[in-house]
């Protein structure tokens, strides 16, 4: 039995739709991240502005202010560096595996299959 040109381009057809699917929700949820980020990185600058007014008319002091709301961020980026593959690796991997291996896969029986060496070497088609 010969493996017709027809199966090959419906196989590469499928295989560069499915390349597309994969690349487009990559591309989305980069920009996702991106934006949530930029959003995310001026919310926390802000906020830290605000805390270190607060303190200083409590504490009396705004340098010391400052140093405080420095420290409590330098301490929560230390928690979530010692923390990070817990919280952010393994529950990745899992998402990432769980989303692979769920895709159904082209199977088939093997030995339904009649290709010779030759023949594939030469594009599929008997000399």
């Amino acid at each position: 039995m010969k493996i017709s040109t027809k199966l090959f381009t419906q196989l590469e057809h499928y295989l560069r739709l499915e390349t597309v699917d994969m690349l487009s929700v990559a591309t989305y949820y980069i920009i996702v991240v991106l934006v949530v980020f930029a959003l995310g990185t001026s919310v926390v600058f802000f906020l830290s502005m605000a805390l270190v007014q607060a303190l200083s008319v409590w504490i009396g002091n705004e340098t010391m202010a400052y140093l405080v709301v420095g420290l409590s961020l330098l301490l929560i980026i230390l928690i979530f560096w010692f923390n990070k593959k817990t919280w952010v690796q393994n529950k990745l991997v899992r998402k990432i595996s769980a989303s692979v291996l769920s895709e159904p896969m082209i199977t088939g029986d093997e030995s339904e299959l009649d290709i010779d060496d030759d023949d594939y070497l030469n594009g599929g088609e008997a000399l």
